[in-house]
């Protein structure tokens, strides 16, 4: 037999979740080179914002949701990338915040690799590209 994944309701309470065997493998790599699972960092605060009506028409937009940069802290990815506080984010590495959510987006982000950064800024479409930080470990 084979083993294309695995159960566990360590997830998510009262329900089960399976992870495919390629997540494991890839994870279980990633454990024996570092001894943890690196996560994305930007140095930002992000906040879902609607995008006006008014606004998307004029930049001939889809999406009618964004992410709001509420804070850049000084120094961080976010900071060297230019990114302001005002910005609307709308999606990295070609995928919207509108369809997934920024955080869930920001997650996925391969810490260490740049990103491309689409967004909206006094009013005029800008993009960026970010170089992905890895979040710092937390001590014990």
């Amino acid at each position: 037999s084979k083993v294309i994944g695995m159960n566990t309701n360590a997830l998510r309470r009262r329900s089960s979740v399976a992870i495919p065997y390629s997540t494991i493998k890839r994870v279980a790599a990633v454990l024996r080179e570092k001894g943890h699972v690196p996560k994305p960092y930007l140095g930002v605060g992000l906040q879902p914002v609607r995008v006006p009506e008014s606004l998307r028409q004029r930049l001939n937009l889809n999406q009618d949701v964004g992410a709001l940069v509420v804070h850049v802290e000084s120094a961080s990815p976010a900071d060297k990338a230019e990114l302001l506080p005002g910005d609307i984010l709308l999606g990295v590495d070609e995928q919207n915040f509108g369809h997934h959510g920024p955080t869930s987006l920001v997650f996925r982000l391969e810490p260490n690799r740049d990103a491309k950064i689409a967004g909206i800024r006094g009013g005029q479409h800008f993009s960026t590209t970010i170089h992905v930080g890895e979040r710092p470990r937390r001590q014990a």
